[in-house]
């Protein structure tokens, strides 16, 4: 179960956008042409482009994003380093009113479609893996048009069952975690 990031925030929806297959991890884009090492990806306007391989530099929550922005062209002189295109990231904040709320996503394999060929791993078959992610946010103020909060909890748990089918301990099932 892929992590949250630029691929499952559906940016490939965007026009010029495709997924870039020449990253191992295969978690980048490419915007009209140019290499993920030449896109710009920003959380409230600070660059986190990862310096490494010019991917992205952060995994957000969904429950944290107030908006995104993503730019394939024809941007302002300020995004200069990039080539590519800026993926900016908004982030939920604080305001002069109390706001908040709770959320909860549960995923496993009886949910998905075909559970007898879920796929293969190094260590052997995978029978089944569970996802629990929950988490609550809130925001409001300390002086009133002044000086704002928020905050946020997110807990993701993952768990997959295996069936090793080489070794000492073949065809016995560990759970990792």
């Amino acid at each position: 179960v892929p992590g949250p990031g630029v691929m499952s925030l559906g940016l490939v929806t965007v026009p010029g956008v495709v997924q870039d297959n020449a990253v191992p991890e295969g978690n980048s884009l490419s915007v009209y042409g140019s290499s993920s090492s030449e896109n710009a990806y920003l959380i409230d306007g600070v660059n986190t482009t990862g310096v490494e391989y010019g991917q992205e530099g952060k995994d957000l929550n969904f429950e944290f994003i107030q908006e995104i922005d993503v730019k394939t062209g024809g941007y302002e002189a300020e995004y200069g380093r990039s080539t590519g295109g800026i993926i900016n990231v908004i982030t939920k904040s604080g305001g002069n009113e109390f706001h908040g709320d709770v959320f909860g996503y549960y995923d496993n394999d009886s949910l998905q479609a075909d559970t007898k060929h879920v796929g293969e791993t190094l260590q052997g078959s995978v029978l089944g893996f569970t996802r629990d992610d929950w988490g609550a946010d809130v925001g409001g103020f300390i002086l009133k048009d002044r000086l704002w909060f928020f905050a946020a909890y997110d807990r993701v748990t993952r768990k997959t069952q295996n069936e090793l089918t080489s070794g000492p301990f073949a065809n016995e099932e560990v759970e990792s975690k």
